[in-house]
This record gives structure tokens, C-alpha cells and sequence, in this order.
């Protein structure tokens, strides 16, 4: 399956608590759900949020690490072009972050995250009541962020491109109509290209 399409979001963060500064985004899209066996579905809602906790070593101010709690919420209620019924898909991920950023005005900046847990809950009861639910666990995943700030008369701009990768899933065993049916979210990457703004 593909989702394509736009997304707009808000970014906030705290003043520096001495090493420790804390971040959150908010990210709204209406992409395009395709998929050779299911058909079509356009402006599906998808929710994001990333909230993080970073510190900085006393002795290299452009390094940062902490903690990062990720959300994810693909809304596919409504009937695909082949006529499946869609659901909804949650995803809760804790990452381990690392963050680099150069000096001075214009600072190129790269994230990193590594994947520690996460789980992601397909709501297959909404399709079909002879579906239940079906929960995985995800155990491994990466992705790395860049970007350059440049200071402007307009206030701030930041061109970012992120590249994540999930790795295939446990595997759950669902009883479906009687039959005995194997379960497991596969392998995916998501490709977000964007301007964050910071006006005055």
C-alpha cells in the first residue's frame, strides 16, 4: 500500500532548562491511499505527533540525545475503489534520538532516531464484524532528518527532508469465518519532504 499527499503541522519548543529542552509536533495530512489488491481511497485523514526530551552534554553543545514518543493515525474509514472496507491503523513508537547542528546562522542539522518499542493496533473489527482486532509489536527502525535554517526578512525557514524505516513486525495468529489466519504488519518507509517556517 502507498499514502501520498500533503501534510501540515505545528512546531513547538520549550526554553532550555539548562542541558534539557523539551520539543512537540503536530502534523495533519489528507493523502491518497493506493494498493494494487484493495483499489483507491483519496483524502484519507492522517494524524502525527512527536513529542521529545533532549539533553546536551555539558562539554559539546552540538550534540543532543534523549527520549521520543512518536504517534501515527491513518483514518481509512469509507470503501476503496475495489469496494473493501477500510480501518483505522494507531501506531505508539518510543525512539532514542540523537541530534547534531553545525554553528552560526544558516546551521545544517541531522537527526537520528532509533526504534526501542513500538506497537501498532489495526482496528480490522471495523471492516468486519467477523474480524477482530490485531495487535504487533515493531522492535526495529531508524530515520534520519536534515536540514539547513536560513534567517530571512520573514522570520526563519528550515527545508528538511526525513527518511524513516519500520521493519516487519511479530507475528500474531487471528481466528477469521473459522479459519485460522496469520497476521503481521510488513516493512515500511515514509519519505517526508517540507519547509518548517518560524515568522515573527
Amino acid at each position: 500500500m502507498q499514502l501520498k499527499g500533503p501534510e501540515l503541522g505545528l512546531h513547538w519548543q520549550s526554553q532550555s532548562w539548562g542541558p534539557y529542552s523539551l520539543e512537540a509536533d503536530a502534523l495533519l495530512g489528507l493523502q491518497d491511499y493506493s494498493s494494487a489488491e484493495s483499489g483507491r481511497m483519496n483524502r484519507v485523514p492522517n494524524i502525527d505527533t512527536r513529542w521529545r526530551a533532549f539533553r546536551a552534554p555539558s562539554n559539546q553543545l552540538q550534540w543532543q540525545y534523549g527520549l521520543a514518543l512518536h504517534t501515527h493515525a491513518n483514518f481509512l474509514r469509507g470503501t476503496s475503489s475495489l469496494g473493501f472496507v477500510g480501518y483505522d491503523r494507531l501506531s505508539t513508537q518510543w525512539w532514542l534520538p540523537v541530534r547534531w547542528q553545525s554553528v552560526g546562522d544558516q546551521r545544517w542539522i541531522v537527526d537520528a532516531g532509533w526504534l526501542l518499542w513500538g506497537e501498532h493496533v489495526s482496528r480490522l473489527s471495523q471492516a468486519s464484524s467477523r474480524f477482530q482486532d490485531v495487535t504487533h509489536t515493531q522492535r526495529k527502525g531508524a530515520y534520519v532528518r536534515i536540514s539547513q535554517k536560513f534567517i530571512t526578512s520573514q522570520g526563519e525557514l528550515e527545508p528538511y527532508a526525513r527518511w524513516t524505516w519500520v521493519d516487519d513486525s511479530n507475528v500474531q495468529i487471528m481466528h477469521a469465518a473459522g479459519q485460522r489466519v496469520v497476521s503481521y504488519e510488513p516493512e515500511n518507509t515514509r519519505l517526508q519532504v517540507g519547509v518548517k517556517w518560524r515568522f515573527r
